[in-house]
């Protein structure tokens, strides 16, 4: 019993290599057209197989190859050996049914060459593991978890009229597809311009029955291409490129049926003039720290001949440098919001630029909190909804459940780590140990109180443990509050709960000092 077709609209499954499924090529038409017709499969230039049980539905533009396909030299495809299937009804008519078994074939005759080939595999309804080989290739292992569909795509080359396909481990297959489609050739960097902005044009032989181009390119000293583009014409224009910098391009042709060649012969390109003496590296490079303490101000001498500068940042001493941004002036503001997870340890350093290329690096600066101090000061053991230690400073967001932020707070606190409190929590009356952290130092820990609790709902607790009341007073967007304070040594400190007894009250917070 033949499989029905049916139309239907699936998303794109192969990234590249199977945009439009429901939009099929002249050339997977007239496979279609000629296997029904009797004619070998190789008689066509490309090949889109949906696998599955007799009587699911085909993906339109697709051939059938049900669990029961067994190869037919006049069809010119099918399977070694009668196979099991299963229908999960879903995601689409493409995916939600496959061919399944241990260990079967599948052959299909074509012309001598190179192809390029797009293997499916996955269950809606399970995890899957499917080793697959082409050609007497080494297994290449399709991993999935349940829901999800992986997709291999992989050159081949055919010497003996016939592409022959393995398949072990789980054994799904939900598709395959087959183009007889050449990379591009020739592949040249047609024109460098460097101002009055950088920019790189390509040019390639046009390659025989593609419909389109995808352009590739990665940043000197990275492994992996990006597609940045696409052309269909046989040339492009990276306007995306910046001085200094090497590239490497490469590009695939994308035939009728949407499959993707393999990648062209790559080529390098420097966006550098060579007959320009780069510039020398920037010198005297200052960090200034704003008296909101979270605004910091990086400073350099001019370079002579300098088009832009490069700035640079490592989180850590160990840490790798990465661009943070350019510009042309001598001068960068820093914003570190106070909200920034406790502990920051950032170092700078910048890079001149001009059509030369880069410069070395300048020399570096550094800036931190609790350096000495506060820097992993504190453990929070208890609730884990506080574990949440940040930067105290104006802007800062002291509940970790609420907006509020602190608007006033005074210069002993500013910068040390602030323990972070849960509104929800204020009329909680335990447990007694309600927050528990533990000090790897010696250190004072205040207490920030909501004023309206004054005389009658501040706990006990704060007396109890010794704590004393200070001067110090934070404003916030939503309240104010006194500060309590007691010195603690290294260990294990435990504070009660807020237990305010009026819905218009505050939690405490907590800030600590080395």
């Amino acid at each position: 019993m033949s499989r029905r077709a049916k139309d239907v609209t699936i998303s794109s499954l192969v990234a590249g290599l199977v945009m439009v499924l429901t939009t099929m090529s002249s050339a997977v038409t007239s496979a279609s057209a000629s296997a029904a017709a009797g004619e070998p499969a190789g008689a066509a230039s490309s090949w889109l197989f949906d696998f599955g049980c007799e009587k699911s539905p085909v993906t339109d533009g697709y051939l059938p190859v049900a669990n029961t396909t067994l190869y037919d030299g006049s069809r010119g495809y099918g399977l070694d050996r009668v196979t099991n299937c299963r229908d999960r009804g879903q995601p689409d008519d493409l995916r939600r049914d496959f061919t399944v078994a241990n260990s079967y074939g599948f052959l299909v005759d074509v012309p001598n060459g190179d192809y390029r080939v797009v293997i499916v595999s996955g269950d809606q309804i399970a995890s899957n593991k499917t080793d697959v080989s082409v050609e007497g290739s080494p297994p290449q292992t399709m991993s999935t978890t349940t829901g999800s569909f992986a997709e291999l795509g992989i050159s081949v080359t055919v010497t003996d009229g016939q592409m022959n396909f393995t398949f072990s481990g789980d054994g799904r297959i939900n598709a395959i597809g087959i183009a007889h489609i050449s990379p591009p050739t020739d592949l040249q960097v047609d024109v460098t311009r460097l101002r009055p902005s950088p920019s790189v044009s390509l040019a390639w032989k046009p390659a025989a029955g593609a419909g389109r181009y995808n352009i590739y390119r990665k940043l000197g000293g990275q492994s992996e291409f990006t597609r940045i583009g696409a052309s269909s014409d046989n040339a492009y224009t990276d306007k995306a490129v910046e001085l200094g910098f090497t590239y490497t391009y490469a590009i695939t042709a994308v035939g009728d049926s949407i499959i993707e060649s393999a990648k062209s012969t790559p080529v390098t390109v420097d966006v550098i003039d060579r007959s320009v003496e780069p510039p020398s590296a920037p010198v005297g490079l200052t960090l200034e720290e704003s008296i909101k303490h979270d605004t910091f101000t990086l400073q350099w001498q001019r370079v002579k001949h300098a088009r832009e500068y490069h700035v640079y940042r490592a989180n850590g001493a160990e840490g790798s440098f990465s661009r943070i941004d350019t510009m042309s002036s001598t001068s960068y503001t820093l914003y570190i919001a106070p909200s920034t997870g406790c502990c920051y340890d950032f170092y700078y350093r910048v890079v001149a630029v001009n059509d030369g290329g880069l410069s070395g690096p300048s020399n570096v600066v550094h800036v931190s909190w609790g350096d000495g101090g506060s820097r992993d000061l504190v453990r929070v053991v208890k609730p884990d909804k506080l574990n949440s230690p940040r930067a105290a400073g104006v802007g800062a967001q002291y509940f970790v459940d609420r907006d509020f932020t602190i608007t006033t707070l005074p210069d002993a606190l500013a910068g040390q780590l602030l323990i972070p409190g849960a509104n929800d929590d204020k009329r909680l009356t335990g447990p007694a140990d309600y927050l528990e952290f533990t000090l790897k130092r010696d250190a004072t820990v205040y207490v920030a109180f909501d004023d309206r609790g004054k005389d009658t709902w501040w706990p006990g607790w704060l007396a109890d443990q010794g704590f004393q009341r200070t001067d110090l007073t934070i404003d916030t967007t939503d309240a104010h509050f006194t500060v309590f304070a007691k010195r603690f040594a290294a260990g294990d400190v435990t504070l009660g709960p807020t237990a305010a007894t009026s819905a218009s009250s505050s939690s405490y917070f907590t800030i600590v000092t080395a």
